[in-house]
């Protein structure tokens, strides 16, 4: 088994090669005001200054993987300048100081890109928008492009969702040590996030036309296990029902979390919005699926199609396997998967094996376990898997290169 681990991990890795720069995004919004704070504007190259006094505003960033990086700034009805610096050294009164780089105008007078600029994980950047001449002022848009996500150092971060899909959980009460008789079978959304500083976070949620609720759960979700992982909950905020809020939770730097958003009773669901108020970047996990968003045909285009049919239900998804392994043919059924799932993560499932069965005495199939799915999301539309026979299957073992064939009914990829 760990020498079919060892090639699954290699081939797999072969496969995200191409991935590797895959880019990641993120977008803010920010006004400069005629009157703010202001600094003598340097000239785009950071060498020298400009000799022209312009009001700025000034956004603390932070990036999780080192690399480089593309500002780009698109200004509403002014003419923007943009610069990015170290923010430890700088200083309106000395605005050389910590200059990494600067634009004025990209495609036109009201866009700014700052490429392939050096940023490095965990430290703190300045990005600085201004005018290019002093009445220039007005709101904007930065976005932020790289190899590792990125986001505002001080703030808010928001989640928008519903939880009118089909997927339901045995609620837990708001102190996370039981489960609820008022909803045993609740719809519910669930969204991971991380941060990048230890401290105390305070969440809350506004939903839509319905009475909901709010869990944090540490590490894992499991739907089937409500109560696994939960730390802290909340049924009605300050605004009654309609509203929750976690007043206070300390979370850790570098955790993976789940916000999980739910009904008070069955037939509880609509929209919601979760604010996630804190001290450190609020990074919202980039390529988590939702089981739904899996469901259709998996296929390898170099092995003659061959391949896999996911199936979402309500508590999970299931892959079947029609085809060829070891030179004869299988009919091959996993287990049901009930975690989400997020690009880059391995998940594993328990294959079985039947010999059939007739119309008139079902009961003949003799079903056994065949062995093990190895499980890998590469992207939104290719995975790697590995079927590792065990027991009297010993020895059988097929890799899939697989692309999405057929996108089934669910959400679509989350990228």
């Amino acid at each position: 088994m760990v020498k079919l681990m060892r090639v699954f991990m290699i081939l797999g890795g072969l496969l995200l090669t191409g991935n590797a720069l895959a880019q990641q995004t993120f977008s803010y919004n920010g006004e400069v005001i005629q009157g703010g704070s202001t600094f003598d504007r340097p000239q785009e190259s950071c060498a020298q200054l400009s000799g022209t006094v312009t009001s700025f505003e000034a956004v603390q960033i932070r990036v999780e993987v080192s690399g480089l990086y593309t500002i780009t700034s698109q200004q509403t009805g002014f003419d923007g300048f943009l610069f990015v610096y170290n923010e430890s050294d700088f200083n309106p009164g000395s605005p050389l100081n910590g200059c990494l780089a600067g634009d004025d105008d990209d495609a036109d007078t009201r866009t700014s890109r700052i490429t392939d600029v050096a940023l490095l994980a965990d430290v703190d950047y300045l990005v600085v928008m201004t005018g290019f001449n002093p009445d220039d002022a007005g709101t904007y848009e930065n976005t932020i492009q790289g190899p590792g996500r990125s986001g505002i150092v001080t703030g808010m971060t928001f989640f928008f969702d519903s939880t009118t899909n089909e997927r339901r959980i045995s609620r837990a009460i708001q102190e996370c040590d039981e489960l609820s008789s008022n909803g045993p079978n609740t719809r519910f959304s669930s969204q991971v996030f991380s941060v990048s500083s230890t401290a105390n976070y305070r969440i809350t949620s506004e939903q839509t036309g319905f009475d909901g609720l709010i869990h944090v759960y540490d590490d894992t979700f499991n739907p089937l296990n409500p109560l696994q992982g939960c730390i802290a909950g909340d049924d009605d905020g300050p605004g009654g029902i309609g509203s929750s809020e976690i007043n206070s939770v300390r979370l850790v730097a570098g955790r993976t979390y789940y916000l999980v958003t739910s009904g008070f009773t069955n037939n509880d669901a609509g929209d919601f919005v979760n604010t996630i108020f804190g001290p450190g970047v609020v990074f919202n996990e980039p390529g988590v699926f939702t089981l739904a968003s899996l469901t259709g045909g998996w296929f390898d285009p170099g092995l003659n199609g061959s391949g896999f049919n996911i199936v979402a239900a309500d508590v999970g998804i299931v892959f079947t396997f029609y085809g060829y392994i070891g030179g004869e043919q299988r009919w091959l059924l996993t287990n049901v998967i009930s975690n989400e799932i997020r690009i880059g993560q391995q998940v594993s499932a328990t294959l079985r094996i039947g010999d059939g069965g007739q119309l008139n005495n079902p009961g003949a199939a003799n079903v056994e376990t065949f062995g093990t799915l190895l499980f890998e999301l590469i992207d939104c539309t290719t995975a790697a898997a590995l079927i590792d026979g065990e027991g009297q299957f010993n020895g059988i073992e097929q890799f899939f290169d697989l692309r999405l064939l057929v996108q089934g009914t669910g959400p679509q990829c989350p990228q």
